[in-house]
């Protein structure tokens, strides 16, 4: 599977997150990246990962950065235990900033 090429800068900053210099692994990195966004879009609605002006999105990046970071360290068992204030914080921007696109319609 051909990783998007809108997702590169992503992947290299949750490379360079897990401290990652070589490239034996970037298809794994690559995989926990699109399961993370998976899983937390699911759990929060759409959203775009690469907005750096939306608060939703950088809460949003930050919240994918941990879920590859336990994913790296075969913890992701303990990953929504451990964060799920942060996604209900995301949930909440996230609608908020909906409502606030569709109010300005």
């Amino acid at each position: 599977m051909a990783f998007p090429e809108e997702y590169k800068g992503l992947f290299e900053l949750i490379k360079k997150k897990l401290r990652v210099t070589f490239s034996q692994f970037d298809e794994e990195i690559q995989e926990s990246i699109l399961e993370g966004m998976a899983e937390i879009s699911e759990r929060v609605g759409k959203i775009d990962f690469t907005d750096e002006t939306k608060t939703s999105s950088i809460k949003a990046r930050k919240l994918l950065k941990l879920y590859c970071q336990y994913d790296w360290n075969n913890s992701l068992n303990f990953f929504w235990e451990d964060h799920h204030k942060d996604v209900l914080s995301l949930q909440i921007c996230a609608a908020k900033e909906r409502r606030e696109a569709n109010e300005s319609k």
